[in-house]
């Protein structure tokens, strides 16, 4: 790890602390700043670390070059490695099913009661909030997860010239992209 992601690890970890600690919005606004400050700075030094070999690989498939093992492991470090690490890590997955099966219990509770008041409506209000916060975090792991399989499905070394051509421009934007 290099210097700077390690100074910025620490104070996001600090920040962190203190957003747990003071629990208002000014701290956890700032505390997510400084993440997307060390996520920048760590696919920045990923692209810094691995652009002498992507370039070798870019050259392989715009030639129509037979790609080896070594090439075919750093594309899959570019295109999936991510959702790997994140699917790999994220143990959230049965925790969030188990919380969008709760939250749709309550609001068949509240349908079966039947929604006469208020109350009832601010209900499902809350509940229909609880629902949209929880439901892109399951549909962004599964993607990933999606992703992770369609890749694994194919060889590269039996694509056309053409998607060849187009996977090097994917891989070269990639490394050049600040959103990779």
């Amino acid at each position: 790890m290099t210097n700077k992601i390690t100074t910025t690890t620490a104070q996001v970890i600090k920040q962190g602390s203190q957003s747990l600690q003071t629990d208002s919005s000014e701290a956890f606004e700032h505390l997510y700043l400084q993440i997307h400050e060390l996520e920048k700075q760590a696919r920045e030094t990923f692209q810094y670390q691995f652009r002498r070999d992507y370039l070798v690989v870019v050259g392989k498939l715009r030639n129509g070059d037979r790609l080896d093992e070594h090439d075919k492991q750093l594309i899959a470090q570019l295109l999936i490695a991510d959702a790997k690490s994140y699917v790999k890590y994220a143990g959230d997955y049965e925790t969030w099913k188990d919380q969008i099966d709760h939250l749709l219990g309550e609001l068949k509770s509240v349908q079966d009661q039947g929604v006469r008041t208020t109350d009832d409506l601010l209900h499902i209000q809350a509940l229909c909030r609880d629902l949209k916060a929880v439901l892109p975090d399951i549909t962004f792991y599964l993607r990933e997860r999606e992703r992770i399989q369609g890749y694994e499905q194919n060889d590269l070394n039996n694509l056309s010239p053409e998607l060849k051509s187009i996977l090097a421009e994917i891989v070269k934007n990639m490394m050049e992209s600040d959103k990779m």
